[in-house]
Parts: C-alpha cells; sequence; structure tokens
C-alpha cells in the first residue's frame, strides 16, 4: 500500500519517456502473486504463482526501457531467474510428485537432501544470497524506487519461504554438510556486503548490498533451526517484518530524492539536512532502522538472532554481533561525510504529502509494529539477561555524558567534549576486555555489590562486549551529533 501511494507522484517522473509498460497493473500483479504465494499449499500453484511473479518483477525492473543499464539488468535477471530458480523448483515438484503421489505440501523422509539442496538452489537465487546475488545491485539502481522497496521488502523473502517450507516438510532433519553450505552462504553474504559498503556511491547501490546482509542474517535463522533451536519460525517472522517495513521506508526515501533532487548519488547530497532538513533526517531514521539501531524494531530481531546463533556457536555469533557493528558504522560514516556535512544540493521539486506519508508510516510501523502484534512473546533481552544493571546502566549514562560535553555551551566553557570522549573510549574498551578475558576463561561469573547478588552469565558478557564496542564507537560520534542537532534546532 506504501508503495502504491507513493508511486502517485514519483511515477511522474517518467512521463516524458513515454514507457510502453502499465505500471499499475504490473505492480499491481506482481502484489497480488506475493500475497496468494504463502496461502497456496500446492507445488503446482506454487511454481504457476511464482512464474507469473517473476515476469511481473521482471517487467518492472525493464521498466525505465529506454535506458540501456534497465535492459541490461532485468535481461540478467530474467535468465537467472529461470535457469537457477524456475527449473530447481520444478525439479523439487517432479520429487515430491514421485515421493508422495501428491502434488500437495507433504512431509517427505526419503531423498531429503536432494530435495532440500534443489529448493536451496531454487530459492536462493530469489533470495539475492551468495552465491547467486550479483543481480540485486545491479537491478535496484535502475528499478522506479517504489519497485525496489518491494523487491527487497518482500520479494526476496518470499525465497526464504520457500526455504522455510521445504524444512519443514523434511522436518528439519538435513546432513550436516548441508548445514555446512548454508552457513558459508550466510557468512560469506554477510562479510561481502558489509566489505561493499564503503564502496558505494549512490543510496540504492548502499541499501541493495544491505539487503545482501540482511538475507545472510534471516539464513543464519535457518541455520540454527537446523541445528535444533526451536523457536525460530517466530524469530523468522519478527526478523521479516522488521526488515520488511524498514527496507521499505529507506527505498522509499531514495525515490524521495530522487524526485526532489533529481540525484541519488551521495557527493551530489553533501548537506542534504541543512538545505532539506524533512528529507535529510528521514534518510537518517531510514537508514538507523535499517540498521538495527534502538528504538526500531531491527534491534531486537537482530539480538534474537547473534543470541540463538549463540546457542550453536559462541565464536560465529561474537562474528556476527561484529558484522552489526562494522555495518552500523559504515553506514555512520556516510551520514558524517555526505548528509551532515556541509553543502547546497539544487532542490528540484518540493515533497507532496503523498510520498512523506507513506514513509514515516513505514519508518514508525518498524518501531512498534512488532510490538504491538506480539508484545507478550518479544524476547526483551536486555530485561530478561542476568546482567547486572550496574553495567548497562554505566555504559548508557557515559553515552548521555559524551552527549552532553558535545552541547556548544558546555564545550565553549569547558574542554569537556574531548575529556568526556576520551573517558567514554576508555570505559568502554576495559567493557571490551572485561568480556574477551572472561569468554576466554570460559566461567561466568557471581558477585554480590550494593545488597544485591548478580550472575553474569556468557549470554551477558557477549552483549558487554557488544555494548564496549558500540560504545567506543559512539564516543567518537554522539558529540558531533549533539552539536549539529543543537546549531539546527537554534
Amino acid at each position: 500500500m506504501a508503495a502504491l501511494i507513493f508511486s502517485h507522484k514519483y511515477i511522474k517522473l517518467y512521463i516524458e519517456k513515454k514507457i510502453r509498460i502499465p505500471y499499475y497493473f504490473t505492480i499491481l500483479l506482481f502484489v497480488f502473486t506475493m500475497q496468494v504465494i504463502p496461502l497456496v499449499r500446492n507445488w503446482v500453484a506454487f511454481l504457476f504463482l511464482w512464474e507469473i511473479m517473476t515476469l511481473a518483477s521482471y517487467f518492472l525492473i525493464l521498466y525505465d526501457h529506454k535506458d540501456m543499464k534497465a535492459v541490461k539488468a532485468s535481461t540478467k535477471y530474467f535468465i537467472i531467474m529461470h535457469i537457477f530458480s524456475t527449473v530447481p523448483i520444478f525439479a523439487v515438484l517432479a520429487f515430491t510428485m514421485a515421493l508422495t503421489g501428491t502434488f500437495a505440501f507433504t512431509a517427505f523422509e526419503q531423498f531429503t537432501t536432494p530435495i532440500v539442496l534443489l529448493a536451496t538452489l531454487g530459492f536462493v537465487a530469489k533470495c539475492g544470497i551468495f552465491p547467486l546475488y550479483f543481480w540485486l545491485p545491479e537491478a535496484h539502481p535502475v528499478a522506479p524506487s517504489p519497485v525496489s522497496a518491494l523487491l527487497s521488502g518482500a520479494m526476496v523473502k518470499l525465497g526464504l519461504y520457500g526455504i522455510f517450507v521445504v524444512l519443514s516438510l523434511a522436518k528439519w532433519q538435513v546432513e550436516a554438510w548441508l548445514m555446512v553450505i548454508f552457513a558459508i552462504m550466510a557468512a560469506v553474504s554477510i562479510f561481502i556486503a558489509v566489505f561493499s559498503y564503503s564502496a558505494q556511491k549512490d543510496l540504492k547501490t548502499l541499501f541493495a548490498w544491505s539487503t545482501i546482509d540482511n538475507m545472510g542474517w534471516m539464513f543464519i535463522i535457518l541455520l540454527t533451526g537446523m541445528s535444533g533451536i526451536g523457536n525460530v519460525k517466530y524469530i523468522l517472522e519478527d526478523y521479516v517484518i522488521n526488515h520488511g517495513l524498514a527496507k521499505g521506508a529507506a527505498f522509499l526515501v531514495t525515490g524521495m530524492v530522487i524526485y526532489v533532487f533529481n540525484t541519488k548519488k551521495f557527493k551530489e547530497l553533501t548537506g542534504v539536512v541543512r538545505k532539506y532538513s524533512l528529507v535529510g533526517w528521514l534518510i537518517i531514521f531510514s537508514m538507523f532502522a535499517l540498521e538495527g539501531v534502538p528504538p526500531f524494531g531491527l534491534f531486537i530481531s537482530k539480538m534474537n538472532v547473534v543470541t540463538n546463533l549463540y546457542q550453536v556457536s559462541p565464536f560465529l555469533s561474537v562474528l556476527l554481533a561484529l558484522s552489526w557493528i562494522l555495518a552500523f558504522l559504515a553506514f555512520l560514516t556516510v551520514i558524517h561525510k555526505f548528509f551532515l556535512a556541509e553543502g547546497e544540493p539544487e532542490i528540484k521539486r518540493e515533497v507532496p504529502l503523498s510520498m512523506t506519508f507513506p514513509i514515516i508510516a513505514l519508518i514508525m510501523g518498524a518501531i512498534f509494529v512488532r510490538p504491538l502484534l506480539q508484545a507478550n512473546n518479544i524476547n526483551w533481552l536486555l530485561l530478561t539477561t542476568n546482567m547486572p544493571l550496574l553495567l548497562f546502566g554505566g555504559t548508557i549514562l557515559l553515552f548521555m555524558l559524551g552527549a552532553v560535553s558535545g552541547l556548544p555551551f558546555v564545550a565553549k566553557h569547558t574542554n569537556s567534549l574531548k575529556v568526556t570522549s576520551l573517558f567514554t573510549s576508555i570505559a568502554s574498551l576495559l567493557l571490551v576486555v572485561f568480556s574477551v578475558i572472561t569468554i576466554i576463561e570460559g566461567q561466568p561469573l557471581n558477585f554480590a555489590m550494593f545488597g544485591l547478588s548478580f550472575h553474569i552469565d556468557a549470554l551477558s558478557i557477549l552483549l558487554c562486549l557488544l555494548l564496549g564496542i558500540l560504545g567506543f564507537a559512539v564516543s567518537i560520534y554522539t558529540p558531533s551529533y549533539i552539536t549539529f542537532i543543537y546549531e539546527v534546532l537554534r
């Protein structure tokens, strides 16, 4: 709905090009098939709707067909989807028919590994994850922004859904080497994306790589399910919803930027917050939502993934948390280097309400939707772990001190900005050292303070490590944020 409302003004950018593809018919067909696919329980109907969805998405990527980049990207997408997606899914259909005698979704116990392997190949292509991820960074820059929002916010999740269905039919019983393949796909996707962020020159490709990154996180959820973790369905649903809302907002914001400034390149958007604060802050909020910064729902989703993975492999969970921090710092660098910097981007058009409302609705949804729907089931990690409030509260207090020290009327009279930043950095690094030593020793800590008994388990230590590294980053960035906000408000 948000993409359709947003399209009302946005699609007028293409009027002069005299596009022949019917936009609203195609996008409505695309949305319809995506909504119906999860409802069917028959492989023939599933494949039929899957193919319609693929064709509709192909024409939407091709929408600006007078641009050769769009033609090239859509052709690559079409070929990959039919060779690596349609054919393997058809093979799954044939296998299940031969084994069960029906096209209905039926549990199977024989030939589990080849069926899961074929399904993985077929659905991975749609997910945009390693090794079949390369169509995604090319398709997003050429597709209309509302289409990009639907591709990354919804369509790629259907590939994940397909794998989930097959794993459920196989009762999550797979060979160990297949779990290794899932782990490799997830890890490579995450770290390729994270280390590609700094090389991107515009918003659309940055958000496209973010999709690859987050699909890696969702494959980690599937991996924990294969390892016997029982709450996979809830965690996957939670992540899919929160990421879909955040990614939808991010790509619609990109469309707003293109509409207002007629560009999506970072260099040409330098100083956007000062020039057009509404657009600038919507960019920043959508990026924060996408990277799981509190209070956005993806923070809880990512923490649930890290804690679940910890039960499988503490080492891998630390690496996953590290990739999260690196991704956040990459986005933060873009914000500081371009959006909060000095500059005068040229405004071509004013933002209409039909663009602003859907973006704000998605950003608010990224904060409130999941808590409202499942308030009793959310794993509020900071409340359920046994980490002492002293550590968590102390870290937050340091952040607040760093923020206050950045206020101009404080920094003008004292050298508090440098002193507090240094203090926060040292305290955060001590927290990291404390966490690492505890992890190496492998023993939980028990102690009493202020008449209270505290137990710091391994999960709490992991959270301390994450807070320490994040605290070190915030000690560098927070004062400049507060200074800038004060200047804007003044």
